[in-house]
């Protein structure tokens, strides 16, 4: 599975399969896969709007069967997403799911993690009637580096041709991962033409750092790790990756705070949650009001501007990141 062509698949899966099971060791493609089917199956609709979410231990042919008739006045198109699928399937929901006729407004959606190709549960969809699999692999580095190409071109960024290899080097496997980096790059001031060393200056890269657990360690207050990242990450990128996830807890509790469902309301997240993040973020979303959460996003903007004007340094400016921890 080639991840240059996960766009035009995700169209095509979209169209023509009603049952689909997406999974595979690339936890970040798999989310983003599983996001772009979701996507384009529940167009014109709003995508968080069409999904139910169940876990796969707790689903049953009764179950299913309920979801499958429950039909929203406003919205004709249902996806059923079955997350953390195992291994093993038992002979009645095989039944259910072979049987299963085809309906053009209802997708049966199924996620998981690194299963074996030939487990009982990629075998019994390999065999079912429109229905599609999607192994995602891990990507290998001429893929990553033709995907970074293609994302900056589809956005109308320039750069010079030795800037995707690099990046490509440098941001890892993870296509979540990169799709987050990539996001922030084209937050870039105006530029002829992105090179490395606009990325250099933008970033101190550290591969043993988890750039996108920067934001949760701030809302955890794990002060340990945070004075670990001091020494090894440039303070705008700290300051960028906090930002980023409160960001992503205001999106998410605005939604709640107006009546939507929290699993709709993270399901509408892009990129979305990683499952193994997920207890965590709404861990931190529980025990935090809308107003703290801004609060805490308009200091860390205060910080950066401040080093920005020059009128604090690195370690001046991470001193009042943990002080607003």
């Amino acid at each position: 599975m080639q991840i240059i062509n996960i766009e035009q698949d995700s169209k095509t899966i979209a169209s023509n399969f009603h049952i689909v099971l997406i999974y595979g060791k690339d936890e970040g493609m798999v989310s983003l896969f599983a996001n772009k089917v979701s996507k384009y199956f529940s167009n014109p609709f709003n995508v968080a709007d069409c999904i139910s979410s169940i876990k796969y231990s707790d689903v049953n042919p009764s179950v299913l069967g309920d979801m499958i008739r429950e039909r929203s006045l406003f919205v004709q198109k249902k996806i059923i997403l079955v997350h953390e699928c195992s291994e093993g399937i038992n002979k009645e929901l095989s039944l259910f799911i072979k049987n299963m006729q085809k309906m053009d407004q209802v997708m049966l959606l199924f996620i998981g993690g690194e299963l074996k190709k030939n487990s009982a549960i990629v075998k019994c969809i390999s065999e079912t009637k429109n229905a599609k699999v999607v192994p995602c692999y891990e990507a290998q580095p001429f893929e990553i580096e033709q995907y970074i190409k293609k994302y900056l071109q589809e956005r109308g960024m320039a750069f010079k041709r030795d800037l995707p290899p690099y990046l490509a080097s440098i941001l890892g496997s993870n296509l979540l991962n990169i799709n987050q980096e990539l996001e922030k790059i084209l937050l870039l001031p105006q530029l002829k033409e992105v090179s490395i060393s606009d990325i250099e200056r933008l970033y101190i890269h550290d591969k043993g750092v988890d750039f996108f657990k920067i934001g949760e360690l701030f809302c955890i207050k794990d002060y340990n790790a945070m004075s670990y990242i001091r020494n090894t990450t440039d303070i705008i990128q700290v300051l960028r990756a906090i930002c980023y996830y409160l960001n992503r807890l205001i999106k998410v509790k605005a939604c709640v705070n107006s009546g939507q469902n929290i699993d709709k309301a993270t399901l509408a997240l892009n990129p979305p949650l990683f499952f193994k993040n997920k207890e965590t973020f709404l861990t931190i979303l529980s025990n935090a009001t809308a107003k703290s959460l801004y609060l805490k996003l308009e200091n860390m903007l205060m910080i950066e501007k401040k080093v920005k004007q020059g009128i604090l340094n690195g370690e001046a400016a991470f001193q009042c990141v943990l002080y607003y921890m």
